[in-house]
């Protein structure tokens, strides 16, 4: 199955490193453009955590039925992470589109080469920290992290900005205000105005051998 997509840029995917800042930039856009943007719901097989409902926060559904869903060609793009399957189904952005609303996709690197292979007319913002202790110091921030789990989390960093050249556009995400108006320029008005390739790679090559040097030590210690 192949979505239906209407001309025009109408499917944004932002991607981003754990403590990249996408989710808060994303969650504010929508606060103030719900009537032309949608975020795209994941099916996923992961339990539900407190609070989270199946068609506002995922769709849940077990792996017998998610991989079903993949024989069936559903699945614009899908991803098996940390034992759980995560994707985004052609039918989720056809139910968007027919709301005459354009689609925003909080999704991973491997999810986003999968689904431009698939949709060509697809855009992507890679959002940077940065820094890496500015990286580290979201993560913690967020009080849910042990050793391991930022450990696992650093290492799906090194991966995620190794590819981030898969992606159009580069944002490095130091003042949320400024980085909120350039979403909205690219979204919006059509008029991209982030940081250059270059200088995003920059950021992104420090960051890796920051990330390099505090796997090392950590696993001396």
């Amino acid at each position: 199955m192949q979505p239906t997509i209407p001309p025009g840029p109408n499917i944004f995917g932002v991607v981003s490193p754990s403590g990249g800042g996408k989710s808060s930039l994303i969650f504010a856009f929508l606060q103030d453009h719900s009537h032309l943007f949608e975020l795209s719901i994941s099916h996923t097989t992961r339990s539900p955590r407190s609070g989270e409902q199946s068609g506002r926060h995922y769709y849940f559904c077990d792996a017998d039925d998610f991989r079903r869903r993949i024989a069936e060609g559903e699945f614009v793009e899908w991803a098996l992470v940390h034992g759980n399957y995560y994707g985004t189904t052609a039918g989720e952005l056809e139910r968007i589109h027919a709301g005459n609303k354009s689609v925003i996709l909080d999704i991973d690197i491997q999810g986003w080469i999968q689904l431009k292979n698939k949709i060509p007319a697809a855009e992507a913002l890679f959002v940077l920290p940065p820094s890496f202790a500015e990286m580290t110091r979201r993560l913690k921030g967020r009080g849910s992290e042990s050793p391991e789990s930022l450990d696992r989390r650093y290492r799906s960093c090194l991966k995620e900005i190794a590819q981030m050249e898969q992606c159009q556009w580069f944002m490095i995400n130091d003042e949320f205000a400024r980085s909120f108006e350039m979403l909205r320029w690219w979204m919006v008005d059509h008029q991209p105005a982030f940081h250059s390739r270059q200088q995003a790679i920059q950021v992104g090559q420090q960051i890796s051998r920051d990330l390099e040097k505090s796997l090392e030590q950590r696993s001396v210690s």
